[in-house]
């Protein structure tokens, strides 16, 4: 799949001639492409009428199609990067544990932020609006102990106030 003169993949450049890439290469030897991208940053181009990713495009003709409930992830960790030797097809949860997101970063703690371990039975897992996380279990419990001190407080002055009134 790529061109005899150049040895540069076929099929992603511009309209106006075949001696102009649609991407260059950099440092890392990333295929940066320098057409259209999403907001999300991802390389995209019509093909065949229909608007795709060019980064699953250039897997598929590099290395054939990509196998039923996985993803292609970049491990360059740059999304416009368009060279296929930086792809590797991958389960949606590998692909994310993988990622740079406060969820995987979080994900990967282990210990909390006073120091506790967060593992064994220190370790509870809390859902909050739909959303699980992990709870250090003995910051938990200084929480609602102080929780119980400030209403113990609290219920004894407005005691004092009522019975001064």
């Amino acid at each position: 799949m790529t061109t005899k003169a150049t040895g540069r993949p076929s099929g992603f450049y511009l309209r106006d001639g075949p001696h102009i890439p649609s991407y260059f290469v950099d440092v890392q030897g990333c295929w940066i492409w320098t057409r259209f991208t999403d907001r999300d940053g991802y390389a995209r181009q019509g093909r065949k009428g229909e608007p795709c990713f060019v980064h699953r495009a250039n897997y598929e003709a590099f290395n054939g199609t990509i196998p039923a409930g996985m993803t292609i992830d970049h491990l360059c960790r740059v999304r416009s990067c368009v060279n296929p030797d930086h792809m590797e097809a991958v389960t949606h949860k590998e692909n994310v544990q993988r990622g740079e997101s406060f969820s995987v970063e979080n994900a990967s703690k282990t210990r909390c932020v006073h120091g506790h371990s967060l593992s064994g039975d220190n370790l509870k897992i809390e859902t909050h609006r739909g959303q699980r996380r992990r709870v250090c279990w003995k910051c938990r419990q200084e929480v609602s102990r102080r929780t119980w001190q400030r209403t113990k407080a609290r219920a004894a002055v407005e005691k004092l106030e009522s019975k001064t009134k």
